[in-house]
């Protein structure tokens, strides 16, 4: 007899088979609420089941600004139609002055930081002289990327394009930044991190690695998802640091892929028995629910 893992991934990679479905009423998760719960259970109680507000973030609102303006960018502009003015050898790095990338047609330097002006959200900042410090990095962020973008421009087939599957009794759904077509016809789907990586975030540093790509969860959903919705299996997987302004990609095999259902049971199973427990880690003092959370406030004692 066939497990449900095996139904998956013959439905993914072997036909259009139906996925295993539960009679129970479908738990509906996305990579966040899967994520959160890893991260500490308790705090995914707070957030999603009893919907409780949290402190305003700096972080998440600097980075809904990036990626809308970003998303706004790439849907009114055509990078393809974008050439330097000057005819003399493309600047090595990407430090070359602004005025260096002004173009004749297409998408400017300036279109772009016109939209991230819009798209700017000031709520969410402890104070005006943290506001403009992260307003001068997301400045030098997009300007990189603007520069790097410029000299090999694509033009996305979908941007923040949602998407949904089954996974037993679970609904998976998300949406994916950016899929793009590439030269040779492969699909290559992109996800934009405009923070810093967590392995810095607490405090520990390292040049970026392409096994963080192998163990990335977020982009097995998202190739899933693409697979699902399209009924196309995407050449690559991409995580974009903006911050670093590189791009780290990988192919997804199928041991990855066959994890992702083993996670979602896992996670699904403790969500409908209510384990609902504080992790104690070290993104604790950057948590929204700190204030409320008894585990954190014991740790201040």
């Amino acid at each position: 007899m066939k497990s449900k893992q095996s139904d998956l991934f013959e439905h993914f990679f072997g036909g259009e088979k139906s996925l295993p479905k539960s009679e129970e009423r479908p738990l509906v998760l996305s990579y966040s609420q899967i994520s959160t719960y890893q991260q500490c259970p308790l705090r995914y109680k707070f957030q999603y089941i009893e919907r409780r507000p949290s402190k305003p973030s700096p972080h998440l609102d600097f980075g809904n600004t990036i990626h809308n303006t970003l998303k706004d960018f790439h849907q009114n502009f055509d990078l393809r139609k974008t050439s330097p003015l000057r005819s003399n050898p493309t600047p090595k790095g990407t430090d070359a002055p602004d005025e260096y990338w002004e173009t004749s047609n297409g998408a400017s330097l300036e279109d772009l930081l016109d939209l991230y002006e819009k798209n700017w959200v000031s709520e969410g900042y402890e104070n005006r002289e943290q506001e403009e410090e992260f307003r001068r990095e997301g400045e030098r962020m997009l300007k990189n990327y603007y520069q790097t973008a410029i000299k090999n421009p694509n033009l996305p087939l979908y941007l923040e394009e949602s998407f949904k599957f089954r996974i037993g009794d679970c609904e998976i759904w998300g949406k994916i930044d950016r899929i793009d077509r590439l030269p040779d016809g492969e699909w290559e789907i992109i996800d934009y991190k405009a923070g810093k990586r967590k392995i810095e975030q607490v405090g520990l540093e390292a040049d970026l690695n392409p096994l963080e790509i192998d163990e990335n969860f977020q982009l097995s959903l998202y190739y899933l998802g693409c697979k699902e919705k399209f009924k196309k299996v995407p050449g690559k997987v991409s995580l974009y640091y903006l911050k670093y302004n590189q791009k780290i990609s990988a192919a997804r095999r199928p041991e990855q892929l066959r994890d992702v259902e083993r996670i979602v049971g896992q996670v699904a199973s403790q969500i409908r028995e209510k384990k609902f427990e504080a992790k104690k880690g070290p993104l604790c003092p950057w948590c929204g629910h700190k204030e409320i959370c008894p585990a954190f406030k014991e740790s201040l004692l």
